[in-house]
C-alpha cells in the first residue's frame, strides 16, 4: 500500500476450519500500520492507518473461498487521515 510516497507493509491473516458437519468457516484480517502511527491511548499499541475483517460459512467443502472484508469502525474513526479499507480475500487450499 503506498502512503506519503512510501510503501507500507500490510498484514494478512486468516484461518479456515472445516466442520465435521457440511460446513466450512473462513475468517480474514486485512490491516495496514504506518511507522509514525501514534497509540490511541497509554496502554494501547500504534493504532492502524485502516484494517478490515470479515467471516463467511459455506455449505460443502470448497476449494477456494472468496469474500470481501468489512471495514472497521474504530479503525477509521481513529486514523489520521481517515482511511477507508475494502479488501478482497481468497482463501485457497
Amino acid at each position: 500500500m503506498l502512503w506519503k510516497d512510501e510503501t507500507l507493509s500490510v498484514s494478512v491473516r486468516g484461518a479456515v476450519a472445516i466442520s465435521q458437519g457440511p460446513a466450512t468457516f473462513a475468517i480474514a484480517d486485512v490491516g495496514v500500520v504506518p511507522p509514525d502511527a501514534k497509540p490511541l491511548c497509554p496502554i494501547c499499541g500504534r493504532q492502524p492507518l485502516a484494517d478490515s475483517s470479515g467471516e463467511i460459512r459455506v455449505s460443502g467443502t470448497p476449494h477456494s473461498l472468496k469474500f470481501s472484508l468489512s471495514p472497521n469502525p474504530v479503525s477509521i474513526l481513529n486514523a489520521r487521515p481517515n482511511v477507508w479499507l475494502e479488501a478482497d480475500v481468497e482463501v485457497a487450499n
